[in-house]
């Protein structure tokens, strides 16, 4: 198995039909359990990819009314 940033990469072995083995990879999505304080005070829990959490926190406040604006 080998990581690339929020990939992580699989290796398998296949079978053909004629009994050929061959190997091949398979590209996964990495999610992590991200929890969102605010003050101290857990808003909420989201399953996301590591990568841009920042974004993600910002907007996820913005459009459930936590905050108003973001400075």
């Amino acid at each position: 198995m080998l990581s690339i940033g929020y990939i992580k990469v699989f290796s398998r072995t296949n079978i053909r039909y004629d009994g050929a083995e061959y190997s091949d990879y398979d590209d996964v999505a990495v999610e992590d359990t991200i929890t969102l304080f605010v003050n101290d005070a857990r808003i909420a829990t989201l399953v996301a990819s590591p990568d841009m959490l920042r974004e993600l926190c910002i907007g996820y406040l913005l459009s459930e009314g936590v905050v108003t604006n973001f400075d």
